[in-house]
């Protein structure tokens, strides 16, 4: 079986709806992320800061939003864990 190349795949309607319904999955899951961060914030729940953004660092490529917030994701996400260290 011949392998495709994700261009061809995504060129094509159902491709093109694949990638569509992933953005959609993403957006939900990385608005769910964005609300437990701000919880933790509040309560200064640093173990979860820290596991939050860590999460929402490594699946920001994803999205190509690395390239905007990924600095500041992680420097969140040291900051939790500078915190549960002392």
């Amino acid at each position: 079986m011949a392998q495709l190349a994700y261009s061809q795949i995504i060129d094509n309607r159902e491709g093109k709806a694949f990638q569509q319904e992933m953005l959609k999955i993403y957006l939900e899951e990385i608005h769910i992320a964005i609300n437990q961060l701000d919880k933790a914030i509040a309560s200064g729940d640093f173990e979860t800061i820290q596991h939050t953004a860590h999460h929402m660092r490594s699946t920001l490529p994803f999205s190509g939003l690395d390239k905007r917030i990924g600095v500041e994701v992680e420097r969140i996400e040291m900051l939790g864990k500078k915190q549960q260290e002392l």
